[in-house]
C-alpha cells in the first residue's frame, strides 16, 4: 500500500473525474457541490498542492501526517470547491502538532476561520460494513491535476485502535487525497470519523493496480488529545439581550482597559479563545493578547470587566463556562458573578459588568459561536 501523503502533486479531486461506461454511467467520485462541505481544506507546500485536510477549529485543520513536511512553508485554502474560485478563507500554516501512534497531524492557521463551519470530532468507532464518504483534491483516473474537489464513498473493512482497513465501492484513493476526511452523518449532522493516509490507488491516473483498499487514521479515539493540543475553543460571545458582541477594541489594546460590547462583525478583536486554566477558563482576547478578570475577590455587581495581562496562574481570571437553556453563562470562579452587559445599555460601546448570576436573565447569556 502507497503512502498517500508523501507525494506533493498539483490539486485535483477525490476519487476521480466521472467517466461513461457501457451500461454503468458515472464510476467514479462526485464532484461536491458549491457551497457543500466547506470545512474541506486544500494544503499546498511551497507552490505545489499537497493534500486534503478538515477545518476542526477556528485555528485548526486536521490532516495526515506526510501533507507537512518540516521546515517548508505551508499554506490551508478552505472553503472552496474549484481551484479558481476566490470564496473561502486562505491562511499561513504557522504550527504542526503530530501524532505519534498514527498518520495524523494538526496544523495551525495564522488567523481564525469564524464565518466557516467546522467539522465536529466523531465520539464513535467506524464498524465493519459502514459506509463513509472520503473527500480530497487528489488525482482524478483521467488526469494528473484536476481543479475540483470530489467525493466518494468507501466501505469499512475493518477497524483496529489506530487506523480504519476502507474499500472504495468504486475507486481508490489518489495522491493529493492523504488527510481527506472519512465523515459520517447522524440525525443530517457531519462526522469526521478519520482522515485518509495511504492507498493501492486503484483507478488513479498513472496506475494500473486496480485495488481500491485504502488506511485512513482514526480520530474518533483522540478527542481529549485534539482538545489538548488545540489548548481552547476560539469564540465570538454575543449577548442574547443587546444582539451584540464583546469585544475589546483594537485601538484600546492595553491592560486596564474594560470588556465592551460592539455590533457583530467579522475583527478580531471580537474573537475569543477560552483557554483552560486551572479554575475554569481564561477569556483571552485574541487580538489585543489580554485576559477577562475580576478586579478582586469582593468585586459586587456592577463592577466593569477589565482585560489584563493573562497569567494561568491568577485565579481572577478563571471562568466558569456553564450551559443555561438559551445558551451560556460566564461566571467568574472567585467572585460567582457572571459577565454580563446591563439591559439598560445596549447601545454599542457599553460596557460589561458583573452581574449576580440569573439564567432567566437574557443579558448575562451569550450565545458562543466558532
Amino acid at each position: 500500500m502507497k503512502l498517500l501523503s508523501r507525494a506533493l502533486v498539483a490539486m485535483g479531486a477525490v476519487a476521480a473525474a466521472t467517466v461513461v461506461v457501457p451500461a454503468s454511467g458515472v464510476v467514479d467520485g462526485t464532484p461536491v457541490a458549491d457551497g457543500a462541505q466547506p470545512y474541506v481544506a486544500r494544503i499546498t507546500v511551497g507552490t505545489e498542492s499537497a493534500c486534503t485536510g478538515a477545518l476542526i477549529d477556528p485555528y485548526w485543520v486536521v490532516t495526515a501526517n506526510g501533507c507537512v513536511p518540516d521546515g517548508r512553508e505551508a499554506t490551508a485554502v478552505i472553503g472552496r470547491t474549484q481551484a479558481g474560485q476566490t470564496t473561502g478563507v486562505t491562511s499561513k500554516i504557522t504550527q504542526v502538532v503530530r501524532r505519534d501512534d498514527r498518520d495524523i497531524a494538526l496544523v495551525k492557521l495564522e488567523f481564525p476561520v469564524m464565518d466557516l463551519p467546522k467539522l465536529k470530532i466523531a465520539t464513535t468507532p467506524a464498524a465493519a460494513g459502514e459506509v463513509l464518504k472520503i473527500s480530497g483534491w487528489g488525482r482524478t483516473r483521467q488526469t494528473f491535476a484536476n481543479d475540483r474537489l470530489h467525493v466518494a464513498s468507501f466501505s469499512v473493512d475493518s477497524a483496529n485502535g489506530q487506523t480504519v482497513a476502507v474499500t472504495g465501492q468504486s475507486v481508490g484513493l489518489c495522491k493529493g487525497d492523504a488527510g481527506g476526511p472519512a465523515i459520517r452523518e447522524v440525525n443530517g449532522v457531519a462526522e469526521l470519523v478519520a482522515v485518509g493516509t495511504k492507498s493501492w490507488q486503484g483507478g488513479c491516473y498513472g496506475v494500473s493496480d486496480t485495488r481500491t483498499g485504502a488506511t485512513a487514521g482514526r480520530v474518533d479515539n483522540i478527542g481529549a488529545w485534539i482538545t489538548e493540543q488545540i489548548g481552547g475553543r476560539t469564540v465570538t460571545l454575543k449577548n442574547n439581550y443587546t444582539q451584540k458582541c464583546a469585544v475589546q477594541f483594537g485601538f484600546e489594546p492595553t491592560a486596564g482597559t474594560t470588556l465592551k460590547q460592539y455590533t457583530c462583525a467579522p475583527y478580531l478583536d471580537q474573537v475569543w479563545t477560552l483557554k483552560p486554566v486551572n479554575g475554569g477558563f481564561a477569556v483571552y482576547n485574541v487580538h489585543t493578547k489580554l485576559c477577562a478578570s475580576a478586579r478582586g475577590t469582593s468585586d459586587v455587581a456592577g463592577w466593569t470587566v477589565p482585560m489584563l495581562d493573562c497569567s494561568a496562574a491568577e485565579p481572577l481570571q478563571a471562568w466558569q463556562v456553564n450551559a443555561v437553556a438559551n445558551g451560556t453563562q460566564i461566571r467568574n470562579s472567585v467572585t460567582g458573578l457572571c459577565l454580563a452587559v446591563w439591559w439598560r445599555t445596549p447601545d454599542d460601546g457599553a460596557e460589561a459588568t458583573y452581574q449576580v448570576c440569573e439564567a432567566a436573565y437574557a443579558d448575562q447569556v451569550w450565545t458562543l459561536n466558532s
